[in-house]
């Protein structure tokens, strides 16, 4: 034969008041089946045990064996009394002691990864069953032109896009309660610079002492382009030109030198990355006109 095992404890506190499911704002109580509908009702008192005179009174029916208590403070201990008002049989009075947890608050983190030159991925944590929705708030530093995003409280993460590059934003996360609290947390976050150097700079002899650079466009809102030629004999030279236009004749470039062309996109809000090569002008004896190199 087969005997379930129970231990005394368990037996001792199924037969007497005590709190189950405690959480930083709430618990349940439960205790014996004492009374029925018929023969009774319940009266609990509860109240902190540095404040006795906050006394609080509910009353349940006989039938029930338990009831949730919330809107409690967190961290804090509660003297509860359970008391069966019977028209059949006294019992005595029921007593416990109940202690709340400490506030889970969200978010206690931000984090900012995955960042391009147009967005950024923003995260946070913890996420809490009491947090109905996060606001995101994003704005550039400095200014006041603010954006918001709103993502579920189940939700841990959100991509902010449409972003303008090279620029330190200020992030705030706000968790709104389902109670209607809110709680806040700010995080700087940075865009990349834009893909800003031009491509593919290649040379075309255009007869003596000439050459046609040429270069693919650089990425972004390019306002134009910049061409320096450092010559070895004779003056360097600059030469800008509009974004549509991606080549340039460079003249008065001696046989038998090495000179240095270089090509940099201009920006409105920070300089572009120029791309360099080294072109060498053969003798004008030399049938293959001129050799060029890039930039190592």
């Amino acid at each position: 034969r087969f005997l379930a095992t129970v231990s005394l404890p368990d037996v001792i506190q199924a037969n007497r008041l005590h709190a189950v499911d405690i959480t930083s704002s709430s618990f349940r109580l439960m205790w014996p089946e004492l009374l029925s509908q018929e023969t009774g009702y319940y009266t609990l008192e509860y109240a902190p045990t540095d404040d006795l005179a906050r006394k609080r009174t509910k009353q349940v029916s006989g039938a029930h064996t338990s009831l949730v208590l919330s809107n409690l403070a967190p961290e804090t201990t509660y003297e509860v009394a359970l008391v069966p008002e019977s028209n059949v049989h006294y019992f005595p009075p029921q007593t416990t002691r109940v202690t709340t947890l400490a506030e889970e608050i969200s978010p206690v983190q931000v984090l900012i990864s995955e960042s391009g030159p147009h967005s950024f991925h923003v995260s946070w944590a913890p996420t809490l069953d009491s947090v109905s929705s996060y606001q995101i708030l994003y704005g550039p530093l400095p200014g006041n032109s603010v954006k918001l995003l709103e993502v579920d409280g189940k939700d841990n993460s959100t991509v902010v896009e449409n972003l303008a590059p090279n620029t330190t934003y200020l992030v705030t996360v706000t968790a709104i309660y389902k109670s209607g609290k809110e709680k806040s947390l700010s995080a700087k976050a940075c865009t990349q610079e834009e893909g800003s150097k031009v491509r593919h700079l290649r040379f075309e002899d255009m007869g003596p002492n000439t050459l046609k650079a040429s270069w693919d466009s650089a990425d972004g809102k390019v306002l134009g382009y910049r061409v320096r030629c450092r010559r070895q004999t004779g003056p360097s030279s600059v030469i800008s030109v509009s974004p549509q236009i991606h080549s340039v004749l460079l003249t008065d470039l001696a046989s038998g030198t090495t000179n240095k062309v270089c090509v940099k996109p201009v920006y409105k809000n920070q300089p572009g990355k120029g791309l360099c090569r080294m072109v060498h002008m053969q003798p004008a004896t030399d049938a293959q006109g001129y050799k060029h190199r890039e930039r190592a």
